[in-house]
């Protein structure tokens, strides 16, 4: 057999992560694997038998960054859809529209978004009207930066068959008018409604589209992500992973709606190899704070006797992440406000949650101090994203109001550098 090819790195600046010894000028690789890390005459040896020395010239050295919560099919969608990211008013949102529209070959919708309507002091919202004269009869479906609130034209409200006598789904909300019109814009939820309606992508598409995800992410430095995916999703990941195509390591979610599937066939957490791994399920708790359907213990601010939504009753929240539990699968359970995630820590700790599990709670974005210990006590990850801190930082207090005397562990640990930036792949913190 022959011996595994040896990588030998010098001349560079490279970040240990030891506080003895933060930096070393050198490092050896084999196998996709680091050997060794120091300094060049400590490891002059290694380097005798390097197949081959690379030179970095003073270059900068860091470990692969790992996104621990990524929706790479949106994502990589964004960067080949409509961006609204940094629209500043309607007008220009609308201009954005009808010039994306006018592109576009006969029957295909206008998907997309990221729009930030606090981008414009928070109101009006780009609703079916807006949208209407946008677009005309081309179906439109325009999410929100948080990916909790979409904006559809009345095309698209036709598709899905949504009308003034259409009922709230489950845990969405739809908005209307004075006269009980929909406006267009649907919470949570609701706009699954009108989400099932666009036009699957074809096979081709879909590669293309998580091609485009792993190259941005690569381009930042991400070299892994955990990703929430469907089923076919996860069929494109495996096709790439065998034609040696993956550019990250990724960890696949599934959703709940595949929950029995992995229970039936008896799949456990982190089955897979180190590209391609499965074992996590994604569930939803409560909304965000943004599209104001996260739960809480104290009303909203602006909205006198509404807490938000639970997604689904407590006790089914709770027999759902148990099935999970039971099963020897990773629950990752998205959780916003305080009261959600008082709620999952509860469920947690009947179901007698240890580090070992490794269960989730996704952003723990609010959280009351007498909470904030039970994450360790149980062994839960916070799974806590920044891109929070640089966005509802702005105005989350406001919206809250007493429910900001929790601790919002992704806000106010941030909240002393304001100027830090995160860099994303879209809709990151759904």
């Amino acid at each position: 057999m022959h011996a595994a090819p040896i990588l030998f790195f010098e001349n560079g600046r490279i970040w240990t992560g030891e506080s003895s010894s933060p930096w070393a000028d050198s490092l050896v690789v084999t196998q996709g694997r680091l050997l060794a890390v120091g300094q060049r005459g400590e490891l002059g040896w290694l380097r005798a038998h390097a197949d081959r020395v690379v030179d970095l010239d003073g270059r900068l050295v860091l470990p692969g960054f790992n996104d621990a919560h990524l929706h790479a099919y949106e994502g990589g969608k964004s960067l080949l859809e409509i961006d609204l990211r940094t629209v500043q008013s309607l007008d220009e949102l609308k201009q954005r529209v009808r010039e994306y529209a006018a592109s576009l070959p006969e029957g295909e919708w206008v998907t997309g978004g990221n729009w930030d309507h606090q981008n414009w002091g928070g109101h009006p919202l780009p609703d079916r009207r807006v949208l209407d004269e946008a677009a005309g009869p081309r179906p439109v479906l325009l999410f929100r930066v948080d990916w909790h609130v979409a904006a559809a034209n009345s095309a698209a409200l036709q598709a899905a068959h949504i009308g003034r006598n259409t009922p709230d789904p489950p845990g969405g909300e739809i908005e209307r008018d004075d006269h009980g019109e929909p406006t267009g814009i649907l919470k949570d939820a609701a706009a699954e409604l009108v989400l099932s309606k666009v036009p699957e992508p074809s096979d081709a598409r879909l590669q293309e589209i998580l091609t485009a995800a792993m190259s941005e992410a690569v381009r930042y430095g991400v070299t892994s992500y955990q990703d929430n995916v469907t089923s076919r999703q996860f069929r494109t990941y495996q096709r790439l992973a065998e034609n040696r195509e993956l550019k990250v390591r990724v960890s696949c979610w599934f959703p709940l709606s595949e929950l029995d599937c992995l229970v039936d066939v008896g799949l456990r957490r982190w089955l897979g190899d180190p590209w391609l791994q499965i074992g996590t399920v994604k569930i939803f708790a409560d909304g965000s704070l943004g599209a104001g359907t996260a739960y809480f213990f104290q009303d909203y601010a602006d909205r006198p006797g509404y807490r938000g939504l639970l997604m689904m009753p407590g006790n089914q929240l709770h027999q759902v992440i148990a099935k999970v539990h039971n099963a020897g699968l990773q629950a990752a359970v998205h959780a916003i406000g305080d009261a959600a995630n008082a709620l999952v820590l509860d469920i947690f700790e009947e179901l007698g949650a240890t580090r070992a599990h490794r269960h989730r709670i996704e952003h723990a974005q609010t959280v009351r101090d007498v909470d904030v210990a039970r994450f360790a006590e149980f062994g839960v990850v916070a799974s806590v994203q920044p891109v929070h801190a640089v966005d509802d930082l702005r105005w989350a207090h406001q919206k809250s109001g007493n429910a900001s005397s929790s601790r919002t562990a992704s806000l106010l640990s941030l909240e002393a550098a304001p100027r830090w930036r995160s860099a994303q792949i879209g809709p990151l913190h759904l």
